[in-house]
C-alpha cells in the first residue's frame, strides 16, 4: 500500500506535535468516532465465530505451505502459550522484513503472497499482514489480515486530543494490518508500522522495531486505523485427519472454483482437494497441473476423451450432451453428467440401445438371451412388425416371441427365428394366410 510511512525525522514528529498542541483539547472529530466504531465492529463480528474457523492457511501450493509451516515452527521453538508464540513471530516480522518504500512510491508493489514475502524478505503492508497471519495460523494460533484506511498520525498523539482523520483519509484503503486471538481475546496487531528496515533508494536500510501496535485496543488503534474489510474472506487450507483440505469460512471441505489473487492462479476443488490433470468441469475440458492450478481450458480441442472410467464428446472444448450424429452413427450423452450412455437407455418416452462403444443400434439385437427389434429411428418396436415380407410380433418389453401366442383373443404360431406361420399345419393346426386357426 502507498501511504505507509515511517515518521523518522525529528521535524516531522516535531511539527505533528506542534499541531496537535495548538488545537483545543477533546476537539475530536467525528471520523474519529467513526473509525473507532470500525475497529469495535469489526472484532465483535470475528467474536460471532469460533476462533478455530479464522485458522487456516493460504497457501495453495503444497510444499511451500509446509515450508512456512516449519518457518513458524523454528520461530516459535520452545513457545508454550499463543502469547509466547504471537510475541515469537512479531518480533520476527519486525525485526526482518524490510518495508520497500521505493515500491510503494513507484507502484511497484512487491509480491504479498506469506511464502515469497519469506523468502525475499521485501514487503509493503499487504505481505506483512498476510505473513503474519500465514505463520500465526501455522502455529496454530487464529489471526486474520485486513485492509483499512490509514492517516498521518503514525504515532497516534491525536488520540486524547483532535483527530486528523478528514473524509478522504477515512475512505481510502491504503494499509493492511492483523487481528489474533490471544488469550481469550481478539486484539490488533500491525507489524508494518511496527518495522524499523526500510528499502530506500534500492538500498536496505535497518532500523529499531517497535511494539506501538502489539496487541491494542481497538480504541487506541482508531487514532490512525480504521478496520475495513478481511483480506481473506472465503476460507483457507485446513488439516482434516492426514489430509490438507481447503475448507470454507465455516470449516466445510469446499467445492468449487477457487481464485489464489496474489499468484493469479485458478483451481477448483472438489471436495476440499484441488482437481488435476484433464478434467470435465461444467461442460468444459480444462487441463491443471499436478498441484491443481489451472492452465487451460481447451477450446480447439475436439474428440472423445476418457475421463474417470467414463467417456465425454468434447466440441471445441465444450463438453457436449444429449444426441450427437458422428461419423454415421448416433450417440447419446447425458445431459445431467454428459457420460456416453451404453446399453438401454429410456429417452423421451421410448427405449434405445447403445453398443459398449456408444454407438446407438438398430435392427435386430440379441440382448441377454432375448431378440428385439429396433426401428431405423432407434426405437425399440413393439407388437406386430412386417420385415422383408414376414411378420413378427413383439412383446411389451421388446423382447421377440416365438412358438405358440395368444394375441388379441387368437393363436398365432411362431418359428424360432420369429417369423409368423402361415397357410400351414402346426401341431395338427391349420394356420391360415392370416397366422391364425
Amino acid at each position: 500500500m502507498q501511504k505507509w510511512q515511517r515518521f523518522l525525522a525529528a521535524a516531522a514528529a516535531a511539527s505533528i506535535l506542534n499541531l496537535a498542541l495548538a488545537l483545543p483539547a477533546g476537539a475530536r472529530d467525528g471520523y474519529l468516532d467513526r473509525a473507532v466504531d470500525d475497529n469495535i465492529q469489526q472484532l465483535v463480528m470475528l467474536a460471532e465465530k469460533n476462533p478455530y474457523l479464522y485458522c487456516s492457511m493460504i497457501t495453495p501450493d503444497p510444499e511451500e505451505r509446509a515450508y512456512l509451516r516449519r518457518a513458524a515452527g523454528i520461530i516459535t521453538e520452545g513457545c508454550v502459550t499463543d502469547e509466547e508464540k504471537t510475541d515469537a513471530i512479531y518480533r520476527w516480522i519486525t525485526n526482518n522484513l524490510y518495508y520497500d518504500a521505493d515500491g510503494a512510491a513507484s507502484g511497484a508493489l512487491p509480491a504479498g503472497d506469506p511464502y515469497t514475502v519469506y523468502i525475499t524478505g521485501v514487503a509493503v503492508c499487504e505481505g506483512f499482514a498476510t505473513l503474519f497471519a500465514e505463520l500465526m495460523n501455522a502455529a496454530g494460533v487464529s489471526c486474520v489480515a485486513f485492509h483499512g484506511s490509514s492517516n498521518g498520525d503514525p504515532l497516534g498523539i491525536f488520540l486524547d486530543s483532535v483527530s486528523s482523520w478528514d473524509q478522504q483519509s477515512y475512505d481510502e484503503v491504503d494499509h493492511a494490518w492483523n487481528a489474533a486471538y490471544v488469550d481469550g481475546q481478539w486484539r490488533y496487531y500491525d507489524p508494518t508500522w511496527d518495522c524499523g528496515n526500510q528499502i530506500l533508494d534500492g538500498k536496505k536500510v535497518a532500523g529499531n522495531a517497535t511494539r506501538r501496535y502489539y496487541a491494542i485496543e481497538p480504541e487506541k488503534l482508531g487514532a490512525n486505523h480504521r478496520t475495513a474489510y478481511r483480506i481473506n474472506d472465503e476460507g483457507g487450507f485446513r488439516q482434516v485427519g492426514d489430509e490438507w483440505l481447503f475448507c470454507d469460512g465455516n470449516g466445510i471441505p469446499y467445492s468449487g472454483v477457487w481464485y489464489d489473487g496474489y499468484r493469479s492462479d485458478l483451481y477448483y476443488m472438489e471436495n476440499g482437494k484441488p482437481l488435476t490433470g484433464r478434467t470435465v468441469v461444467d461442460y468444459q475440458l480444462i487441463d491443471f497441473d499436478g498441484d491443481g492450478r489451472y492452465i487451460r481450458t481447451l477450446y480447439e480441442y475436439t474428440g472423445w476423451q476418457l475421463y474417470r472410467g467414463s467417456w465425454y464428446y468434447i466440441r471445441n472444448g465444450i463438453t457436449c450432451y444429449g444426441w450427437g450424429y458422428l461419423g454415421g452413427t448416433w450417440y447419446y450423452l447425458d445431459p445431467e453428467t454428459s457420460i456416453m450412455q451404453t446399453g438401454w437407455e429410456y429417452i423421451d418416452g421410448a427405449w434405445y440401445y447403445f453398443d459398449s462403444s456408444g454407438a446407438m443400434q438398430t435392427g435386430w439385437e440379441y440382448v441377454g438371451g432375448v431378440w428385439y427389434y429396433l426401428n431405423p429411428s432407434g426405437e425399440m418396436a413393439t407388437g406386430w412388425k412386417l420385415l422383408d415380407g414376414k411378420w413378427y410380433y413383439l412383446s411389451g418389453s421388446g423382447a421377440m416371441l416365438t412358438g405358440w401366442q395368444q394375441i388379441g383373443g387368437k393363436w398365432y404360431y411362431f418359428y424360432s427365428d420369429g417369423a409368423m406361420a402361415a397357410n400351414t399345419v402346426v401341431d395338427g393346426y391349420y394356420l391360415n394366410s392370416q397366422g391364425t386357426y
